[in-house]
């Protein structure tokens, strides 16, 4: 039986990764992720991933909560995150 969910589990990903669109990293790209950067304060890669996102109008969807209250992002906060 874990065999077969190993496997189903591998045919999944295998799917998932045909879906998967691949955005090339253009001079107007990074430009517009350095413009996040400097509006937004995010850190290290957040601006290229929200740039893109943006530029491909599609929603971030994430736990990280430097994207949290941003316009068009999905924020699941993990189950240990205590803001009390």
């Amino acid at each position: 039986m874990k065999d077969v969910l190993n496997e189903e589990l591998a045919f999944r990903m295998v799917a998932k990764f045909h879906e998967t669109k691949i955005i090339s990293l253009t001079s107007d790209l990074a430009l517009f992720a350095a413009d996040i950067s400097l509006k937004y304060k995010l850190p290290i890669a957040n601006p290229f991933i929200y740039a893109t996102a943006l530029s491909e109008k599609c929603p971030v969807v994430t736990s990280d909560p430097h994207f949290e209250g941003l316009k068009h992002v999905i924020y699941i906060p993990k189950k240990n995150d205590n803001k009390e």
